[in-house]
């Protein structure tokens, strides 16, 4: 008798077609109305107000009622009766996953319907789906870790891997086939995240972000790590992608959430700098050491396997590129608390000048000790850990250190700082020219914000430096400043 040949299913098959038939029948639900007359149907509509508006006036009134519930329901009592009520506010699991679900429902209304390769279908309301086949599974994950990861090292590698394998690998490689929400919530996570960096995936990132919802009430109900983990997932959506929650609430959701369990450790200080707030936690604060340099791989529930990396060797570990990202992080964080914050502007300008000679060693000491580029089994799917990259960061810092020394009176500005600066956002503008016009690279919103700022620093200098504008050709201003428009447009 011929054996029928069997289609591989992935682990999490069955939950998923139970979540999936979970929110068909809430829908049904949704869509059943009571029973009434004919006339009585005919009077209540021709009644209503509402027929005579536009979809829109009616989806505005749908979410002002939303709105409306949230708040109500943001105001629960948690103790027993006669006690005032608890807020639920932006760091609870409820008002996340609100953050979460209303963020995505609003891409999918946008978004056009495209047909997926694993022949699913876009719908109004996000739904679960299966996880994809096993080489589609790899090629996310591998984008994921060797464009991301680097920069981002917030998970652990090997443990993900044994995750992905006990969901969609071979029968025969699983230890384990119980089923895990922390790790089908990562695996969809990391999926949808490197389905951004991919091409010709359509809508595909949408829909496995959308699955990932069916379990993120438990990962954040365990207040430990993974919650501080899952926030950070979100948020490399979201600075990946052109819909979703915004930065700063996430990362300042992660930042409460480390400074509650003890880890002092902010990954809002980033979007701080970009947007001109202050830092979510004073430099002073921190006193955590960073992670050591070592391998993913040889760190282990039982202990090291490795010592951590000599850093007058060569050879870099998976985390050697992000520490290095993170030291000039930290010198930002000093920029900002010694020349932007207010609680210095006391300070006289010999002091002033001293802290910009010694923020300037410090950045041309960061750029000489940049580590070895990485390797990668494919083609960059971003700039990251790039000579290049390294390059632009460096010139960014130093518009960040000279800007607040341009903005003077006209007589008031250094000849010599408005041509560094004016140097420094030239090579930014030209740097990513070359890096993505024409290249199947991303754009990042925190790309965009540099790129614009160093156009305008740019054109200021310009403005305020005569030198400046005898020594530059027309030609050449023109490149600059095309550059930067292009870029923009």
């Amino acid at each position: 008798m011929r054996k029928l040949p069997t289609r591989h299913q992935p682990r999490n098959y069955v939950e998923t077609l139970e979540a999936r038939a979970g929110f068909l029948e809430e829908q049904l639900r949704r869509s059943v109305v009571t029973t009434s007359t004919p006339l009585d149907e005919t009077r209540r509509i021709e009644d209503s107000p509402a027929c005579s508006r536009t979809p829109g006036d009616q989806r505005g009134e749908a979410d002002e009622t939303s709105s409306d519930l949230s708040n109500q329901v943001g105001m629960l009592g948690l103790l027993v009766d006669g006690e005032e009520p608890h807020y639920l506010g932006s760091s609870s699991a409820f008002s996340f996953s609100r953050l979460m679900h209303s963020s995505l429902r609003q891409s999918l209304v946008q978004g056009d319907p495209k047909p997926l390769d694993f022949h699913l279908h876009d719908t109004v309301e996000p739904s679960p789906c299966c996880l994809p086949d096993y080489e589609v599974a790899m090629a996310l994950s591998n984008a994921y870790f060797e464009n991301i990861h680097p920069q981002y090292p917030f998970l652990h590698e090997p443990t993900f891997r044994k995750w992905e394998r006990s969901l969609i690998g071979p029968i025969g490689l699983v230890e384990d086939l119980s089923f895990d929400p922390v790790a089908t919530f990562f695996v969809y996570t990391t999926y949808a995240i490197g389905a951004l960096l991919l091409e010709n995936l359509g809508s595909l990132s949408e829909r496995l972000y959308a699955s990932a919802q069916v379990y993120v009430d438990n990962i954040l109900s365990r207040n430990n790590l993974e919650t501080i983990q899952a926030i950070l997932s979100y948020t490399m959506y979201s600075l990946r992608s052109s819909v979703g929650p915004s930065v700063w609430k996430l990362s300042g959701l992660a930042l409460r959430q480390c400074i509650e369990l003890g880890y002092h450790r902010s990954s809002k200080r980033f979007a701080a700098l970009t947007l001109g707030r202050p830092l979510g936690i004073p430099l002073q604060e921190v006193d955590a050491e960073l992670p050591m340099d070592i391998d993913d791989a040889n760190i282990t529930e039982t202990g090291l396997l490795a010592s951590p990396r000599d850093p007058a060797s060569e050879r870099c570990t998976t985390t050697s590129t992000a520490l290095h990202v993170f030291r000039l992080r930290r010198i930002w964080a000093k920029i900002h608390g010694s020349l932007y914050s207010d609680v210095n502007n006391e300070t006289d300008q010999a002091t002033r000048d001293h802290k910009i000679t010694m923020f300037r060693a410090q950045i041309d000491d960061w750029l000489g000790s940049v580590p070895l580029i990485p390797t990668r089994t494919g083609p960059a799917l971003s700039i990251f850990a790039t000579q290049d990259w390294y390059d632009l960061n460096y010139n960014e810092t130093i518009v960040m250190l000279y800007r607040c020394q341009i903005t003077g009176k006209e007589g008031d500005m250094n000849g010599e700082v408005l041509l560094e600066c004016a140097k420094a956002a030239a090579s930014i503008c030209l740097g990513y020219r070359r890096q993505y016009i024409g290249r199947a690279v991303n754009y990042t919103w925190s790309t965009l914000h540099v790129i614009f700022s160093a156009g305008l620093t740019y054109l200021h200098c310009l403005w305020a430096s005569d030198q400046l504008r005898q020594e530059t050709s027309i030609t050449e201003m023109s490149t600059i400043l095309t550059s930067c428009t292009m870029l923009l447009w």
